[in-house]
């Protein structure tokens, strides 16, 4: 017996505007025009076309208007939904938002994304390094407060940079002979009485490092990246 699956009965995800919309949101789509004038994400002369994402100020889009790019600074809105990022997203810079309540669930993060910042945005959770999508090359978790263990035992092949300066990690665990080879440095300055521990030598690589880089306090995003 074959089956076969009618189109019309598949379960379909949110649209890219529907998540645009949820990360600002929520589900209160009465907020969107205000959170997006309050913000200067549009103009006033944009409102009846408020939902066209690709012409959002700080949002990227690819020629099929797919939405890949984000950079937002210093937002106003007092709430932001990250879980909600745009399934083909490849670039997200988000500092100095307030997001004291929510948990940054890597292995939600959308599959192919290059860069990721969050920084200054007062994260407060554990975060795991080992479901990080696996194009990711530039991850910078600067200047939060997140806290618990990091582990670099299983990280995505392209990683190069990890930034977690001004944090409240208190341990990080390595492994040497699996950190990728393309990889440069992980920051964890300015993290009081942070414990590196190595599993496979007596010190961990020297590219791990608790003193200050250029990068500590820079983001990598940008649209033009």
């Amino acid at each position: 017996v074959q089956w076969t699956v009618d189109p019309s009965t598949q379960f379909q995800g949110p649209t890219e505007a529907e998540c645009m919309l949820r990360l600002l949101t929520g589900h209160n789509e009465d907020a969107l025009k205000d959170v997006l004038l309050e913000n200067k994400i549009i103009q006033q002369e944009q409102i009846q076309n408020s939902r066209d994402v690709c012409r959002w100020e700080g949002v990227g889009c690819s020629g099929q208007n797919t939405v890949i790019a984000i950079v937002w600074g210093h937002m106003s809105s007092s709430v932001m939904f990250i879980q909600w990022l745009p399934p083909l997203l490849e670039i997200v810079d988000i500092t100095f938002q307030a997001m004291p309540h929510q948990q940054l669930t890597t292995r939600r993060l959308p599959r192919e994304l290059r860069k990721c910042t969050f920084s200054n945005c007062r994260l407060a959770c554990t975060v795991e390094l080992r479901t990080l999508p696996l194009k990711l090359e530039d991850v910078n978790l600067s200047w939060n407060l997140l806290k618990g263990t990091i582990r670099l035992t299983h990280l995505p092949p392209a990683l190069r940079r990890i930034n977690m300066h001004a944090n409240r990690i208190k341990k990080v665990i390595v492994s040497n002979v699996r950190l990728p080879k393309a990889f440069e440095s992980a920051t964890f300055s300015a993290n009081r009485k942070v414990k590196i521990l190595c599993v496979d030598a007596k010190a961990a690589d020297h590219r791990i490092n608790t003193k200050p880089t250029a990068g500590a306090f820079t983001s990598y995003g940008s649209l033009g990246s």
